[in-house]
Order: C-alpha cells, then structure tokens, then sequence
C-alpha cells in the first residue's frame, strides 16, 4: 500500500513539474516575443493585411502564436527550432487539438516566401467567406 501511495505522489508530482515548466515557457514567451513572429508581424504590416489576432494568449491549455476565433483560425509561425524531429510531433498534436476544437490552422516556415504567401493568400479567403466582426 504503501508503494502504492509514494507511486501516486510521485505522478502528482511529476504533474505539478510539468504545469509550472509550461507555465513558465508561456510566461516567458509573453514577455519575449521570438524573432520568427517579430517577422511574420512585419509581413503582415509590409503586406497590409489587417487580420485582428489575439496573439500568445492562453488557449485551451496551450498558446498559440496567432489566434482569431470569430474566423476559427490559428497560424502557427515556426522557426527553425520547429525542424527537429522532436518539436514536429508536438507540433502535430497541438495542430491535431486545435482542429478537434473546430479551428484551422495555417502552419508558417518562418522566413520562407512561399510558405508565407500560402499563409496570406489562405487569411484572406477566409476572411472573405465570413462577414467582418
């Protein structure tokens, strides 16, 4: 019983760890913007269009980079940390929970023209099939 008992503390714990370290990565990711969505925001200025996102706000337990829900959209921006083979399966589970919540989301290869004018080209479509809020 006993054996049982220091199992399910140690779970807890290992639990509460996780918490407060993603806690913490979505805190610091509040507080320092990454230079691949300082990019993406630029793009967005230099190409004028005036999506309204709410950005890096907590959302289902995760924090998506770009969101708007009255078009049910995420745009995820990523660097070239998301190359790793690693990171690309964390990224498929988040783009897969996203979905299951009835959003799209539009994967974006920082600094890449083509994966950025896909990105473009797709927020205006979709902005173009709904009414503005």
């Amino acid at each position: 019983m006993a054996n049982k008992t220091s199992r399910n503390q140690r779970k807890k714990a290992n639990k509460k760890r996780n918490k407060l370290a993603k806690q913490s990565f979505i805190d610091n990711k509040l507080k320092v913007k990454p230079k691949s969505e300082l990019w993406f925001d630029e793009q967005m200025k230099k190409y004028d269009l005036r999506f309204p996102f709410e950005e890096n706000q907590v959302f289902a337990g995760l924090c998506p980079d770009y969101m708007n829900k009255h078009y049910n959209v995420i745009v995820e921006v990523d660097g070239s940390f998301h190359d790793q083979e690693s990171v690309k399966k964390k990224d498929a589970i988040k783009t897969k929970k996203y979905q299951r919540l009835g959003f799209e989301v539009i994967r974006v290869k920082a600094y890449d023209e083509e994966s950025l004018n896909n990105c473009l080209d797709r927020l205006k479509e979709i902005r173009l099939s709904k009414p503005q809020i």
